[in-house]
């Protein structure tokens, strides 16, 4: 995994790569319609927790989810396109 996190932001290096753990959210498993010569490629989205299962803080899609859920206690609702 690469996550490409910059040097002094408390992650990663700078706290010398510490062990983490993933966890696959399975309904977001897709094959992708561009695979390779060895056949068909898929990605899932997995969520990072640090060793002792509690949040990894730099986890992005967590820090959505948490932004998400506030709004929706103040009454907003999340919408998004790309």
């Amino acid at each position: 995994m690469q996550g490409g996190v910059a040097p002094g932001t408390g992650y990663l290096e700078d706290l010398g790569f510490p062990d983490s753990r993933i966890f696959p959210d399975l309904d977001t498993f897709r094959v992708l319609p561009n695979g390779d010569a060895a056949g068909k490629v898929a990605r899932v989205i997995c969520d990072i927790y640090n060793p002792d299962g509690s949040s990894f803080a730099g986890c992005t899609r967590q820090a959505l989810q948490r932004q998400i859920a506030k709004a929706k206690s103040l009454g907003y609702e999340m919408m998004a396109g790309v």
